[in-house]
């Protein structure tokens, strides 16, 4: 294969065989192999059942029938073993026939699905914006896992997805959600990220700015420390100290943010479990 190609495709003759995607849906891909071996007139042996085995008293009919469900049946599990990717592939067990076959992959395929959407599910969830990229970025990020959590069935609303949006940001962009909050009017997807650009560029201008903290061990190497400085006196043990009680307002806060992601996965697995 060369540089150029792509590393989930392989050229055979005119046609490409495609690995199927990580966020394809099984039915997608099973249409697509079902496709392309119509296309090539060796999709005999998925649409009718082995034919009985020849006798001496066989017609040149059946024994025409005979020898063309063999070749397609042995050319179409040879293709779907070349198009299906290679961990799947092993997991299979040995093909009897090619119909047999082919729901073996499908069903390989559902079970896949559901590891896949609760890893989708779990990414758009918990996301939060970090100031590593910009908003832009970071908003087309959570529109794509929602975008591929609806290619696998489930249903993800504009009005889920903003909240998500949402309780991704930082506390930088506090005022921002009190004034969604406060709107009649909620806005869609789009215009949720145009605000979010034009507020992320107000906030560059006023020096405000999404801080990355990384904890790092020691001191930085070449800086040199005043050894005649007087030491602060020691920090009073915080082990000893009673816990400080949290405002009442935001343990309410949070308790609300909490129930509303636990209601909004309900509903996203709900949706996921009908159309499966």
């Amino acid at each position: 294969m060369s540089n150029q190609e792509s590393p989930r495709s392989w050229k055979c003759g005119r046609f490409c065989l495609l690995e199927p995607q990580k966020s394809q849906k099984a039915s997608v891909v099973i249409e697509q192999v079902e496709f392309t071996l119509g296309v090539l007139d060796l999709d005999l042996a998925l649409l009718k059942d082995k034919p009985d085995p020849l006798t001496d008293k066989s017609t040149p009919e059946e024994k025409t029938l005979f020898n063309a469900w063999e070749r397609s049946d042995r050319l179409s599990i040879m293709f779907l073993r070349m198009t299906i990717a290679s961990n799947i592939k092993t997991s299979l067990p040995k093909p009897e026939n090619a119909k047999d076959y082919m729901k073996a992959i499908e069903e390989r395929f559902k079970t896949a699905d559901k590891s896949l959407a609760g890893k989708l599910m779990a990414d758009l969830t918990t996301i939060k914006f970090d100031g590593t990229r910009s908003m832009h970025e970071h908003v087309i990020e959570m529109t794509n896992l929602a975008a591929k959590l609806r290619n696998l069935g489930m249903t993800v609303d504009d009005s889920f997805l903003v909240q998500f949006i949402l309780n991704s940001l930082p506390p930088q962009y506090g005022p921002f959600q009190i004034h969604y909050n406060t709107i009649k009017n909620k806005w869609a997807v789009n215009e949720l990220a145009n605000k979010l650009v034009q507020e992320e560029a107000r906030l560059t201008q006023q020096g405000i700015k999404v801080a990355h903290f990384v904890q790092r061990a020691g001191h930085k190497a070449g800086i040199k420390h005043n050894l005649g400085q007087k030491r602060a006196p020691p920090r009073s043990n915080e082990a000893n100290q009673p816990p400080k009680k949290k405002k009442k307002e935001d343990l309410n806060s949070l308790a609300t943010k909490t129930l509303w992601d636990h209601y909004a996965n309900l509903l996203l697995w709900s949706s996921y479990e009908s159309c499966h």
